[in-house]
């Protein structure tokens, strides 16, 4: 009797037998081994991931004020001192209210009772000094036309963007250009006025009293008034916000006419130059690295890359994770680490902002350096 045989299992069959068997076997090996690679490279105990941090700045306000003009925009570079922003930390109603204050200073030295004496006496020291304080009224009155004139201009800008946004009347915009137009020709006329009084003063001036009295007294009060006119109109100018490094601007400005207080941001720089490495030990941590331990650093886009630094300070406590460090695998977003303070290797250039792996060595090499 001959054996039977076997009956041929067409290959559809067995391809449905893997498809409905061995697939879903595949892929929950394939999950485990992904859980458990995740899981060791971002959200095990112990593992030490960092970034790369650059020589960042931030542009701050040195006083309270209102930003008037801004040189850069978002992603642009900029050089380290450059000027990237002006900041009017006087604003114009403070200023001429100031400068009214001022002028009835110099109109009530000018009726002073002691000027009857000096006319006498010193008639041509008396002259001179007259004609000082027309160029002190002069001038005055030129830093008053100065922000009279730059508000003018500050709101005929503001007109021609709604012009161009076609929500404006026609004579509304004719208004603030003649307005603008009147009051630059007053400062125009003003500021030669100006010149010629000063021309007249350095041309004419006398000798000083040989005599203590009211002429010295008279004197050293309108040098402080010209001195105090100064100071004002250094405060009126706007202030230059410099750039104190070189690189990008990472985040949009504040927009002009913003108001900012002493100590606000008004924008960000990120230099291309990284400087260290920002690392943590996740929590919890079972072994603590030591400052001046060597350490591997593992770029994500060469994992089985390695290369050599130094720890260069531990953190004294555990602090939370910065949100690019956080595990995908904890939404809570409540990781912790200890922080570690990295050297950059010397054999490859780090771009600031990215991420990298770490691993310190057991073993220190006796001559290593880096």
């Amino acid at each position: 009797m001959s054996a039977s045989k076997p009956i041929p299992i067409p290959v559809s069959r067995k391809f449905n037998d893997f498809r409905f068997h061995g697939v879903p076997l595949l892929i929950f090996a394939l999950s485990i081994f992904m859980i458990i690679h995740l899981w060791g490279h971002t959200g095990g105990p112990g593992m030490i991931q960092g970034r790369v941090i650059g020589d960042n700045a931030d542009v701050r306000a040195p006083d309270h004020g209102e930003i008037e003009a801004l040189f850069v925009t978002n992603h642009q570079n900029v050089s380290q001192g450059e000027v990237v922003a002006l900041l009017r930390t006087l604003q114009p109603n403070q200023a001429l209210a100031a400068l009214k204050v001022l002028e009835a200073e110099v109109e009530l030295a000018r009726i002073a009772p002691n000027i009857g004496l000096i006319q006498e006496q010193q008639s041509q020291f008396f002259d001179w000094y007259e004609l000082r304080q027309d160029l002190l009224r002069t001038r005055i009155e030129t830093t008053t036309l100065q922000i009279r004139r730059d508000q003018a201009k500050r709101e005929l800008d503001r007109a021609d963007r709604l012009m161009d946004e076609g929500v404006l009347a026609i004579d509304t915009w004719e208004r603030a250009m003649a307005q603008f137009k009147e009051l630059d020709e007053a400062l125009t006329a003003t500021l030669e006025l100006s010149e010629q009084l000063e021309g007249f003063v350095n041309q004419s001036k006398p000798g000083l009293p040989t005599e203590s009295g009211p002429g010295e007294i008279l004197q050293a009060h309108l040098r402080h008034q010209e001195l105090r006119l100064e100071e004002l109109r250094t405060r009126i100018a706007p202030l230059p916000l410099l750039a104190p490094v070189s690189g990008q601007v990472a985040t949009p400005p504040k927009p002009v006419g913003s108001f900012v207080t002493q100590g606000d941001i008004l924008l960000e720089i990120r230099s291309g130059e990284a400087t260290h490495i920002e690392a943590y030990v996740r929590a919890p941590v079972v072994e603590i690295p030591e400052a001046g331990q060597l350490i591997e650093v593992s770029r994500r886009s060469e994992p089985g890359i390695h290369r050599t630094a130094r720890i260069l300070s531990v953190g004294s406590s555990v602090r939370p994770l910065p949100a690019p460090l956080q595990s995908p695998l904890r939404p809570t977003g409540d990781e912790r680490g200890l922080p570690l303070l990295v050297s950059l290797p010397e054999d490859v250039r780090l771009l600031p902002g990215e991420a990298v792996d770490l691993r310190p060595l057991r073993k220190q090499p006796p001559d290593s350096s880096l």
